[in-house]
């Protein structure tokens, strides 16, 4: 039987870009492709075009022996370019469609929602009435928005087919990440807790702020880890609320907050809190939030 060949052809594509992101997982089947295959850079054709470069590889032939428009002589392609391009003539631009621009600008007039739902905990028992919200409601905030991946991959062990070896050094990640954000929100929740009645807004939501950056900072450096231990198969059975936080890029999106992103606390219903109170998350501006998701994140 014949040897079977097939060639993937990635227009615009350089290695600069596609190595170092399949040594990150972030082209996971392009990074198999590489281990199982040849790869690297080959000397393009003059000019750098798509239809002479492609050519060769098919015909097995340089340029100058198929290609019709190739002068041998200047070792250059002959073009020819369409005579009405850049004309100005009304004659031929009467019932030319204008450049069109269309952009979509989002913008969060005010306070973001997590300072707003922070500042009314805070005012509680201050400036508002009612008791003080306690330590422990504090650091249960913190977190909000936060989703830990790796918790929610144990509880769906038996769904996701875990084997023994998967569910280990996932938990081991578990326990290192809620460590980490048990440091960060303790000292920030102490804080806030014992804030005077007269407080600076500001630099108490800069407090929260920055534990929430590290937050995000701690699980983007897991993140990769998480995904490598885990089977593409496995990457879609993940609830679609949980993959985004398996993204770098989309946690860097949501570092500091969700102003101008339309996210919300991104909670959906309600939450309950120590002490009494209720949290309630839902899309920015009135408007609900749309992900699409194409293939394996």
């Amino acid at each position: 039987m014949a040897t079977q060949l097939l060639i993937i052809g990635l227009d615009g594509a350089t290695w600069r870009l596609l190595a170092p992101w399949a040594r990150e997982g972030r082209l996971p089947h392009l990074a198999r492709l590489m281990a199982r295959g040849t790869w690297g850079p080959l000397r393009s054709t003059v000019p750098a075009l798509t239809l002479p470069e492609h050519e060769p590889i098919v015909l097995h032939a340089m340029p100058g022996r198929h290609h019709d428009e190739f002068d041998a002589a200047s070792q250059r392609y002959k073009y020819e370019v369409n005579q009405r391009f850049g004309a100005t003539a009304i004659s031929q631009t009467i019932f030319r469609n204008p450049v069109v621009l269309t952009t979509m600008l989002r913008f969060d007039v005010g306070p973001t929602r997590e300072r707003q739902a922070l500042t009314q905990m805070l005012d509680r028992g201050r400036s508002l009435s009612g008791q003080k919200m306690p330590e422990p409601a504090l650091k249960a905030f913190g977190p909000i928005g936060i989703q830990n991946p790796m918790a929610v991959i144990l509880r769906q062990a038996d769904t996701l087919e875990l084997t023994p070896q998967q569910a280990d050094s996932i938990a081991v990640l578990n326990r290192g990440f809620t460590m980490k954000l048990d440091s960060i929100w303790t000292p920030t929740a102490k804080y806030l807790a014992g804030l005077p009645e007269r407080y600076d807004q500001d630099e108490a939501y800069d407090h929260y702020r920055r534990a929430r950056e590290t937050s995000v900072d701690a699980l983007v450096k897991i993140a990769p880890s998480v995904r490598s231990l885990l089977t593409a198969d496995q990457m879609r059975k993940l609830p679609t609320y949980i993959t985004p936080f398996l993204d770098r890029r989309y946690l860097a999106s949501v570092r500091s907050g969700t102003a101008g992103t339309g996210l919300g606390m991104i909670m959906g219903g309600g939450m309950a809190l120590p002490g009494g109170a209720t949290m309630f998350g839902g899309g920015g501006g009135g408007a609900g939030t749309t992900m699409i998701r194409i293939g394996t994140p």
